[in-house]
Order: structure tokens, then sequence, then C-alpha cells
């Protein structure tokens, strides 16, 4: 009966174990979009066969495409087009706003890994996280600003404040803090 009891014992830590780790240690999802911008993400994603994730060892929100998202792309910009002109223009401008961040982010952190030789990961971004992201935020760019004549111009101003904003929040974070 006390072996039992040792196993019973042992397999109640393991599970409760498990169960902890679980909650305690679960992956990162995308944190700078809310729910309807998840939804925008994915409708207009969907729209041009492209995908969205989060991966956790760059650290880094992404938009990626398919081997076969290139066929009949004229009909899939047409129907993203079409969902991005349905969108209220302010949220849509805020939406895009948040996208060009996870641009900003994305072209800090291949640049770094440039920086320190990482190649496996520059590499990676370089060739197959960024050339998706850069492709939809220009398709963005383009139908939000036949809408918004003043779009071009709001935004570039927008824009240096977030590449600020993105390289004060990697210092940060690379800055290494004393608390002895």
């Amino acid at each position: 009966m006390g072996v039992q009891c040792m196993n019973l014992k042992k397999m109640i830590i393991i599970v409760a174990t498990i169960l902890c780790g679980c909650t305690l240690f679960q992956a990162k999802k995308n944190s700078l979009l809310t729910e309807s911008e998840i939804s925008i993400l994915d409708k207009t994603t969907n729209a041009l066969d492209y995908g969205y994730g989060y991966d956790r060892e760059i650290e880094l929100d992404y938009i990626y495409s398919h081997s076969f998202s290139e066929q009949g792309y004229d009909q899939k910009e047409e129907a993203f087009a079409k969902i991005v002109n349905k969108i209220n223009p302010n949220i849509i401008a805020i939406f895009h706003e948040k996208i060009y961040r996870i641009y900003a982010m994305t072209d800090y952190k291949m640049n770094k890994y440039k920086n320190d030789a990482k190649w496996k990961y520059h590499i990676f971004i370089k060739n197959e996280l960024f050339p998706p992201l850069d492709k939809y935020l220009s398709l963005l760019q383009k139908y939000i600003s036949k809408r918004d004549s003043t779009f071009v111009e709001d935004f570039n101003y927008k824009r240096k404040l977030i590449d600020k904003d993105v390289e004060r929040f990697y210092t940060e974070q690379e800055e290494v803090v004393d608390t002895f």
C-alpha cells in the first residue's frame, strides 16, 4: 500500500506541475492587436491567401505567404481592397499603424541580427518574414491612401514616431540593469 500511495503522490505532483507549467508558461500571442484588429488581419490575410502568427523564438508577430499566394493575385488584391474599403477610416488607420509597428519591429530585429552576426535569424527574417509583411503593408497603404488624401502626410509624421518608439523599446530591452 505504501508503494501505491507513493506512486499516486508522484503522479499528482507530476500532473500538478504540468498543469501549472502550461498555465504559467503559455506561449505569448500577438499583444499589439485587439480582437477586432485580429479579425481585420484575419479577413485581409485570407483574401490574399496569406496567414499570420507569432514566433516565440525571435519574439515577432509576422505575416506569411504560401507558395500558391501569387496565383490569381489580381482577384485576391481586389478582394483585399473591398475588405479594406468597408472598414471605418479611423479604425483602418489605427490598424495600419499597428501593422507598421510590426513592420518596424521586424526591420529592427532583422538589422540587429545582421549587426550581431546572427545569420540564421537575419536570413530567416529577411527571406521569409519580411517580404510578405512588406507586400501586405504596401497594399494596405495603397488602399487607405486611395480613400484618404491626407493619409500619406499624416502617416509620414506617425511613422517617425513609431520608428523612434520601436528603437527605444528594443534599446531598453537590451540594456542590462544592475540591481545590486
